[in-house]
């Protein structure tokens, strides 16, 4: 009776509104409370569901009530909670390319998606120190932690420390000390003002970490935003993306000429350089017998057609330029050569962006979003 009385209390209801909500008396909530009366076991379930306690709580509800709890209590990596690491796994690559971690009933990381992997690799590398089993709020709070990365981390240390006193207040364990909450307030540094510093409307939903706009080095699995300029063999700018979007590509999977992304393998965002690349690792050699008849009807890109100009044709491999070499009229000879067969080619790379992919983006081989493919 005890348990349950604090319980709804911590819910802030009154045996009138509680009674209403279970569709029983008043009266009879009150001799539940005061011992007077015994639940039934589904009484029980009912009254815990009423009051949304988690299933521990509705474990320990049972317990005091002299049942049997119907809830059990396994570890994350049992074979039993096979699907359990399955749907969080989807949840979080769902959530790429943002960062999203999975925490336990006291904070202990279970789970972290790619981003957030490279995100803590990042920290680490800037100085950071993470236990084997990191504690959220505890590194939240570190300094030697995550504290260094966070923006607004006053504000959101304040959050979290009251959101952990309100959690237990409300939680089956009420009666017992919050070590978790008196461990927290142990770490050198924390508010002292952070049960009444007011944080009810942060503005935003998730933590801001700041590591350096460099997350982590272009590899495979990951999408790519650059700007480039090409200059040919007489170091003429024969093409340049500056003053539009940046192109992206998702590295590793071949959306790009090979000696371009071997050379942006293992670069950062920020990163500025130059590369010359010969026609075997560009766009190949040209090929004298590659001229093929095809309807005017198939060039895109203009109404009207002269010989040298850059059209785009369909092929069973997508998108394909060619150089239109003479038009007749229904039909056109072309160059099915790449405008830049044969060509030793430099681009100078600004690297704006990298991220990692989304699993959709995986499938599907290429980038997403602006720069991108879009469907």
């Amino acid at each position: 009776g005890t348990l349950f009385r604090e319980m709804r209390q911590g819910k802030r209801l009154s045996q009138m509104d509680f009674a209403l909500a279970c569709e029983v008396s008043p009266k009879h909530i009150s001799f539940l409370e005061t011992g007077r009366s015994k639940p039934s076991k589904g009484m029980v379930l009912h009254l815990a569901q009423m009051l949304q306690t988690d299933l521990a709580g509705t474990n320990r509800l049972l317990s005091a009530a002299g049942y049997s709890q119907v809830y059990s209590d396994q570890d994350l990596n049992a074979p039993g909670m096979a699907m359990i690491r399955e749907a969080l796994g989807h949840l979080l690559q769902g959530h790429l390319p943002y960062p999203a971690v999975v925490f336990d009933h006291e904070y202990y990381l279970v789970m972290a998606n790619q981003a957030m992997q490279a995100m803590m690799a990042k920290m680490i590398e800037l100085g950071a120190q993470f236990p084997a089993r990191p504690n959220f709020l505890l590194s939240l709070l570190d300094e030697q932690g995550m504290k260094p990365f966070v923006g607004d981390w006053e504000n959101i240390a304040c959050h979290m420390l009251q959101r952990v006193y309100h959690e237990h207040l409300a939680g089956p364990f009420r009666d017992q000390s919050n070590r978790l909450l008196e461990q927290a307030l142990s770490v050198p540094g924390v508010p002292q003002n952070w049960k009444s510093h007011a944080v009810e409307h942060l503005g935003y939903n998730g933590v801001s970490l700041n590591v350096e706009e460099n997350l982590m080095p272009i590899e495979k699995n990951q999408v790519v935003l650059f700007h480039y300029s090409v200059r040919d063999e007489q170091d003429n700018v024969v093409e340049d993306s500056h003053g539009g979007e940046p192109n992206a590509y998702l590295h590793g999977h071949g959306g790009i000429i090979k000696g371009l992304e071997e050379a942006l393998e293992g670069r950062d965002a920020g990163d500025t350089f130059s590369v010359t690349v010969t026609p075997e690792k560009a766009y190949g050699p040209r090929k004298p017998d590659a001229i093929q008849r095809v309807p005017i009807k198939h060039l895109m890109g203009a109404k009207r057609w002269k010989a040298g100009m850059v059209a785009q044709v369909r092929t069973e491999h997508g998108p394909r330029h060619v150089v239109v070499a003479k038009v007749g009229h229904k039909f056109a000879d072309v160059d099915t050569n790449h405008p830049m067969a044969g060509r030793t080619l430099t681009f100078d790379i600004e690297v704006i962006e990298v991220r990692v992919a989304t699993s959709e983006e995986i499938a599907h081989g290429h980038a997403h979003g602006p720069g991108g493919h879009h469907h």
